[in-house]
């Protein structure tokens, strides 16, 4: 029916809808749509490099920790990556997360950005987010994402499901301990996992993370070790060529996994090599009724390092350390003042009172904090007086874990074209470190000489 002019009743066949006017023919719904339930994941193709027995063997482990030492081009990233994937697409939490870790950001895109690419292609309506290096799966909204270890404290308050620490020995192990291993710890999802992949570069962290593997007791550890013979990857031929393209030092690092061979350059590892033999890195308790001498080093970037000292004549015990990066200096502050022990002095370079320093040691102050003057030593003079102190000191693993990781990396750069070492040191997180102990090293003067005495030369008389 419809109306007509004079607004009386007009029948009209229905069957002759499709010949009426437009304005006769009755207004059509749209069916519904409804909303169709998630997928379940598409079965896993091949990945475009086949992973090699070993390979698989540490990637399908089912241990929670795994820690890989492997030598070069095993093919530690493609394993990694591939564990990441597999993850994503079979984890029963809700919005899984996962997340690969390098040194740097553009290490990490350089790594693993096309491998993750590659292994995702098979994915329908997967999603990739070139700006955030972030791979997105639609039917569990699982994302696999790659962050740097450069201000790694921004990644607080995150959750994850799995995560791999790619080139562990050049990671800070507080990256793990304090932000990622909490992350893995989420009450109410299932307890995440973690690979540690990487190269030896001395007994560092990853070196106690491989022993901790080895521990029977430790049933959520796996560890893994295999050197250029065992995997049978390269022919003699290629090996042999290895050995005289490299110096020996560089072979039994980079293909022989050798933990005694430290980073080439560095400035404190036979120090610390010989700290370790002789039992002065571990368990270090605070000597109560001994001052305690607070060092500090503010970096150029956000960047504040502290180390707490004890000294009792010749020996001295590093007891404690504090690194903050993207803080306040009142946070700072009120971070001291829970350790269980009062400062008694406070030193700072002597630079620390001029130009962009002068503002934080101002805070400070405004806070109850009365610095000293440490000397400002020429960059090799201040090595050898972190020497020195060193064959002196014992260092609290537990409490100073950064602080041993970064006295063992530091090291100068190398010019492999003039096959010289460069003046200035590789500058990352662990020269702060090296500051702490540099402005402690600057003002610690264990013999005093007595300049009111007469100078006694040996062989002459007095």
């Amino acid at each position: 029916m419809r109306f007509g002019a004079d607004d009386s009743l007009i029948d009209v066949d229905p069957d002759s809808w499709d010949d009426a006017a437009p304005s006769v023919r009755p207004k059509q719904r749209r069916p519904r749509v409804t909303k169709a339930p998630p997928q379940p994941p598409p079965p896993r193709k091949d990945t475009r490099l086949e992973l090699r027995p070993l390979q698989k063997l540490i990637r399908e482990d089912t241990a929670r920790f795994k820690n890989a030492i492997l030598h070069r081009r095993f093919g530690k990233s493609m394993m990694a990556v591939d564990w990441l994937v597999d993850v994503c697409e079979t984890s029963k939490d809700e919005n899984p997360r996962c997340y690969f870790l390098a040194p740097t950001y553009r290490a990490a895109k350089a790594i693993a950005w096309q491998m993750c690419l590659d292994l995702t292609r098979h994915v329908p309506g997967v999603k990739a987010n070139e700006w955030e290096l972030s791979i997105t799966f639609p039917y569990n909204n699982a994302r696999l994402q790659l962050l740097s270890a450069v201000n790694f404290q921004r990644h607080r308050g995150i959750y994850a499901d799995a995560v791999v620490f790619d080139e562990t020995p050049l990671l800070p192990p507080s990256l793990f301990s304090e932000v990622f291993l909490p992350a893995l710890s989420t009450p109410g999802r299932t307890p995440g996992r973690a690979m540690f992949t990487g190269t030896p570069a001395g007994k560092g962290w990853q070196y106690r993370l491989y022993n901790r593997g080895l521990d029977p007791e430790a049933t959520t550890w796996a560890s893994w070790l295999y050197t250029i013979d065992e995997t049978g990857l390269y022919s003699d031929a290629e090996k042999l060529e290895l050995q005289h393209s490299l110096s020996k030092w560089e072979y039994a690092q980079e293909y022989l996994c050798d933990f005694n061979v430290a980073h080439r350059g560095a400035y404190f590892a036979n120090a610390m090599n010989a700290m370790e033999d002789q039992g002065r890195i571990g368990k270090v308790d605070l000597v109560e009724g001994l001052p305690v001498t607070c060092a500090w080093y503010l970096a150029k970037t956000d960047s504040v390092v502290l180390t707490m000292w004890q000294n009792d004549g010749d020996q001295v015990r590093c007891v404690d350390s504090l690194w903050q990066t993207q803080t306040s200096i009142p946070e700072l502050c009120a971070e001291l003042d829970k350790r269980p022990y009062k400062i008694q002095h406070h030193y700072a370079p002597k630079r620390a009172h001029v130009d962009h320093y002068a503002s934080r040691v101002s805070q400070a102050r405004g806070h109850g904090l009365k610095f000293k003057l440490a000397p400002e030593l020429p960059l090799m003079d201040s090595v050898y007086a972190c020497k020195d102190l060193l064959t002196r000191t014992s260092i609290d693993l537990e409490r100073c874990e950064d602080l041993g990781e970064a006295l063992m990396q530091w090291h100068a750069e190398y010019d492999s074209v003039r096959q010289v070492y460069s003046e200035k040191p590789h500058d990352d997180w662990t020269g702060d470190f090296a500051g702490s102990v540099g402005t402690f090293a600057a003002q610690f003067n264990p013999r005093k000489t007595d300049w009111s005495k007469p100078l006694v030369y040996p062989g002459r008389a007095a």
